[in-house]
């Protein structure tokens, strides 16, 4: 997924450089839209790789965790932690991929700013499929305004 939002701010920077059209009001929007499609792949990235650094974490600290607690970036968790996990879904065509947040501890980290990239990216890439790209794309943010799925740890773990 994160390779076709680059793939879209690519050819919106290409578009920027190689347009026939002169307009310094196209240029300048062309030029904004690939920036911003260039910030959610970056951000989707990082994403994907604190996703993957927490199941590396919970596979090493289970142990820990079911018998008392651990400590996960400074903050504490145990069995009965609640986590949070937003959607997006990026469609092209006649294909549609959804793709979930990392797990967010609820209370320690920004959920509200993560809902809105997850919604945002949704926003901009769900609708482009046919036949359900706008169905997925209603569900995903309706899940994602609605607060996500929320998981406790002793969920994940089993």
């Amino acid at each position: 997924m994160e390779w076709l939002v680059l793939l879209f701010s690519m050819f919106f920077y290409g578009a920027t450089f190689w347009s026939y059209d002169t307009s310094q009001a196209n240029f300048i929007f062309q030029l904004i839209i690939g920036t911003v499609l260039l910030l959610c792949f970056l951000y989707l990235i990082r994403d994907r790789r604190e996703q993957e650094e927490f199941a590396l974490w919970l596979q090493s600290h289970r142990k820990e965790i079911l018998t008392d607690r651990a400590f996960f970036n400074h903050f504490e968790i145990t069995t009965d932690t609640l986590f949070i996990r937003y959607e997006a879904v990026v469609s092209f065509a006649f294909f549609s991929k959804h793709r979930t947040s990392r797990y967010f501890i609820q209370g320690a980290h920004l959920t509200p700013l993560h809902r809105a990239m997850f919604s945002f990216i949704t926003l901009l890439f769900g609708w482009w499929s046919v036949p359900f790209g706008p169905i997925t794309t209603i569900v995903v943010l309706w899940r994602n305004l609605r607060g996500g799925h929320r998981y406790t740890l002793s969920d994940l773990l089993n």
